[in-house]
């Protein structure tokens, strides 16, 4: 019914007002949000959820910036909400990233687990099981079409409308990266129960960092955004903080793991010691920082 497009201080604003006039010639469909500045993806979607509010509807399907949902995706969700049939659930679509893997995964029990509760050691394990369930031959890797789960990211979820409204705004404390995580335990803590399933997809056309297969490799790429590696290092552990899953001793330990282990294998996989010595910096500082609560 509608579309609301957050400019999040872009670049290219006399393009997108041509495109919105153009497409609203018949019908006010677009409506517009426009921030001066960059705010974030959590700015951007507190914003854009305020506007959603003014709207009433029955879903909202939230989209990241380099969603692109497949051909048919929208008869495929209305499809999916009268099979639910229930106010009380939100539905993840399966995403697909920049080099073709799946963001979200169909495998039960690889994906059904609390991920609020940081575990290096424990995702340790689930990355090798993955590993070696990918090694085996495609018939033999139980893939479900809907499979429960616990919260979701923005890009591709489809939340009721008496949720964004009953549910306090995402907080735009966390500027980038893991805020949705945070937003959606909320929901999840009102009550809503959260599936994700296998159609449509939607795939991601842009990456967070680069097309790495590991975040380490991400982080000390010579081409790295040190911004996104703050706040992604920061962030993770501010996460847990605010939604209080873990005990502060617990929360140090994995925490520091984590860091030390992306240093440590960061140093194998950097070409340019001085750019692994301010990545690494820049690392610590995000877990310190998230550890305290800096904001």
């Amino acid at each position: 019914d509608k579309i609301i497009l957050v400019d999040n201080g872009s670049l290219n604003k006399k393009e997108i007002d041509q495109y919105i006039d153009y497409t609203n010639i018949n019908q006010q469909k677009i409506v517009l949000v426009r921030h001066t500045d960059n705010l974030g993806s959590a700015g951007g979607f507190k914003s854009g959820i305020l506007e959603a509010r003014k709207h009433v509807c029955d879903y909202v399907l939230f989209l990241d910036d380099d969603n692109v949902p497949e051909d048919g995706w929208g008869e495929k969700i209305v499809g999916l909400v009268k099979f639910f049939a229930k106010e009380k659930v939100v539905i993840s679509i399966n995403r697909y990233n920049a080099v073709g893997n799946s963001v979200d995964f169909s495998i039960p029990d690889l994906y059904v687990k609390n991920y609020l509760k940081l575990n290096v050691i424990g995702d340790l394990f689930n990355r090798i099981k993955k590993y070696f369930i990918k090694k085996k031959n495609n018939k033999d890797i139980r893939v479900f079409p809907i499979v429960h789960t616990s919260i979701s990211s923005y890009g591709g979820t489809v939340l009721p409308f008496s949720a964004i409204l009953t549910t306090d705004l995402p907080k735009d404390i966390f500027y980038l990266y893991f805020d949705d995580f945070e937003y959606m335990s909320r929901i999840e803590k009102a009550g809503y129960v959260f599936y994700i399933v296998n159609k449509p997809t939607i795939k991601d056309i842009d990456s967070s960092f680069s097309n790495k297969t590991s975040s380490t490799e991400s982080f000390f790429d010579l081409h790295s955004n040190l911004l996104k590696v703050y706040y992604y290092s920061r962030n993770r552990i501010l996460l847990r903080r605010i939604v209080k899953t873990q005990n502060i001793v617990s929360l140090f330990l994995n925490s520091f793991i984590w860091v030390l282990g992306q240093i440590i294998f960061g140093l194998f996989l950097s070409k340019n010691i001085k750019h692994w010595l301010k990545v690494s910096g820049v690392l610590f500082k995000g877990f310190k920082d998230g550890l305290c609560v800096k904001i």
